[in-house]
């Protein structure tokens, strides 16, 4: 067993299937190596072995310093990727630089949990992206919600409008609009991948189509977008063939 993997794989599996980790999870959990209790504290400082049957890094928990920011350079980002363990092909690194660009350009530093946050989005290539997020409007109010969004397809660009009870429910049915399917939302689910006002939100959802399911991600640090962008991969992947089941 290589017990440096455990930490990335658990991480990893959790985003696939759209479930996080819970904090107090054994060995992989947020709250495995955080220490309150002032008695805890103290014997974790005396000797780390009081309270920590294992060390950290030997299950590959990284720590999360901020580490690069919107004026890294590639060579930079792919030298975090090799820290962490990570190889890639070089297309699939040069996706996933993209989306690091477009993350710093809304957070001064990211770190290496915003960066796993965004490996799923590359992690598959066979995914096909016949639809694309071009933007979004929403507007809501006390008892309703509309909103406007823009989707670019092969055959161009696409714009619905609808109301909605609030501002997911309104977007997911301009999203059926554009993609001419009357999609049933099974699942919706909703969480920060770190911490404070500028936290990555991860989105997923489960949609049914004709008897398959299909799940889908997104990510942003805004939730509403990231909403959007796991309605969408779930299309995608409707497009493609690849339900759950597959």
């Amino acid at each position: 067993i290589n017990s440096k993997q455990l930490y990335r794989t658990s991480t990893l599996v959790a985003s696939f299937v759209g479930l996080k980790i819970p904090p107090n999870k054994a060995v992989v959990g947020s709250n495995a190596f955080a220490h309150e209790a002032g008695i805890h504290q103290h014997g974790v400082m005396q000797a780390k072995e009081t309270y920590e049957i294992m060390n950290p890094a030997d299950i590959g928990i990284p720590d999360n310093k901020l580490l690069i920011g919107k004026h890294s350079g590639k060579h930079a980002f792919e030298q975090v990727l090799a820290d962490m363990g990570y190889t890639f092909t070089a297309a699939k690194t040069d996706a996933l630089f993209e989306e690091f660009k477009g993350l710093a350009d809304r957070k001064k530093f990211v770190s290496r949990r915003d960066i796993e946050a965004l490996l799923p989005h590359v992690a598959k290539t066979n995914v096909p992206h016949k639809y694309a997020l071009e933007t979004y409007e929403i507007t809501a109010y006390k008892n309703s919600a509309f909103s406007e969004i823009t989707v670019r397809t092969e055959d161009g660009v696409i714009t619905e409008k609808e109301s909605g009870d609030g501002p997911v429910d309104a977007s997911f049915k301009a999203l059926n609009n554009i993609f001419g399917k009357e999609m049933k939302l099974r699942d919706f689910s909703i969480h920060s991948v770190t911490e404070g006002k500028d936290a990555l939100g991860a989105a997923t959802v489960k949609l049914e189509w004709e008897n398959e399911s299909f799940s889908g991600r997104g990510v942003s640090t805004d939730v509403l977008e990231a909403a959007i962008l796991a309605y969408i991969n779930a299309a995608n992947k409707l497009i493609g063939g690849e339900s759950d089941e597959n």
